[in-house]
């Protein structure tokens, strides 16, 4: 009976040893992994050419609003997806289309928003502000699984688009 306890309380010992050294290894894996993909984020910057008081968003990224004064919109993600990434302003609406883009992975915009009066998103958003940024009267009206996170001075007013309806967390 001492010989087949001793034997059990060495296989567990066994065991916790194993599961350790699994825990252990499947830690530096993932650490490894989110090292690698920090590092393989790229930048992209759309200049723009014309002013725009309307912007308009279409794909699943994160929006970034900015107090920047300059025409120009910045990107960082993996090169794939920066690539696929249009942008153009027609009639003072500047329109984002990260539609055609096929990763999974974090694709951030950022949008200079001091002069923008509306903004539309379609797809799975996230609005977010860099600090506090400084707007006169902005509308959001969301199309999709969205969320909106703003540090602001000013009126801002965020809708549902049509058939969507809005959860305040």
């Amino acid at each position: 009976m001492k010989i087949m306890k001793k034997q059990i309380q060495k296989t567990i010992g066994t065991m916790r040893q194993k599961a350790v050294l699994a825990v252990f290894i499947l830690f530096i894996s993932i650490s490894s992994n989110a090292q690698f993909h920090r590092m393989s984020t790229n930048l992209r910057e759309i200049n723009l050419t014309e002013t725009f008081k309307q912007i308009e968003v279409k794909g699943n990224v994160t929006v970034v609003l900015t107090n920047e004064s300059v025409n120009r919109l910045t990107l960082e993600g993996n090169a794939r997806d920066l690539s696929k990434v249009n942008a153009s302003v027609k009639d003072q609406k500047l329109v984002i289309n990260a539609e055609n883009r096929r990763g999974y992975s974090r694709l951030i915009v950022y949008v200079p928003a001091t002069n923008a009066s509306e903004l539309v998103i379609n797809g799975d958003t996230d609005v977010l502000t860099s600090g506090a940024i400084k707007i006169n009267d902005l509308a959001i009206t969301l199309n999709g699984v969205s969320s909106v996170s703003l540090k602001y001075e000013g009126k801002v007013k965020v809708m549902p688009g049509e058939e969507y309806y809005l959860i305040a967390e």
